[in-house]
């Protein structure tokens, strides 16, 4: 059988401060990072953004009074290729926008797992014994202790809020 240490006031305190932190500044920082790694534009999309940015600048530099076949020529060509870079573009915008909401739920459900692990193992351990009569009369030191823990001492999981809670205010 496995046994679990007892644990300490600060180190809750530190896990309730490591995962607020990830669940504040993770998604920021982590999303663009492997949305950029994983749903780049296609070489294909790349050369189409070159293809439309030539034409754009041969229309620019073509005039439509003296060269007007090689104008609306090339202004039909720009149209077409315009309507299918902004068709891929939506296409990819919303890949990388799927792909981010994967992500921030997968940084949510690893701070609801770590939560929900430490308190299995630690829901009947006394993180800290209250003294007597701290909040009155015996009858309502249960309160305290509301999460498995003996009566008269303070439970993980009230301590896992506070920390939470002042963490959550601090950031």
């Amino acid at each position: 059988m496995v046994t679990i240490p007892a644990p300490t006031l600060l180190s809750v305190f530190v896990t309730a401060i490591i995962t607020a932190l990830l669940e504040r500044f993770g998604p920021p920082l982590v999303i663009p990072r492997l949305v950029n790694l994983v749903h780049r534009p296609s070489p294909a999309h790349r050369r189409r953004a070159a293809h439309l940015r030539d034409l754009e600048h041969t229309l620019s530099s073509t005039s439509a009074q003296d060269q007007f076949a090689l104008w609306a020529k090339t202004q039909r060509a720009l149209e077409s290729e315009r309507a299918a870079y902004t068709g891929e573009a939506a296409a990819l915008l919303a890949e990388r926008q799927a792909a981010a909401r994967r992500i921030k739920t997968t940084i949510g459900l690893v701070v609801l797992v770590v939560h929900f692990l430490l308190w299995l193992a630690f829901r009947t351990l006394p993180m800290l014994y209250l003294p007597p009569a701290f909040v009155g009369p015996a009858p309502l030191s249960w309160i305290w202790s509301i999460g498995g823990s003996p009566p008269g001492t303070l439970s993980f999981g009230l301590w896992w809020t506070i920390c939470r809670t002042t963490v959550r205010r601090v950031i």
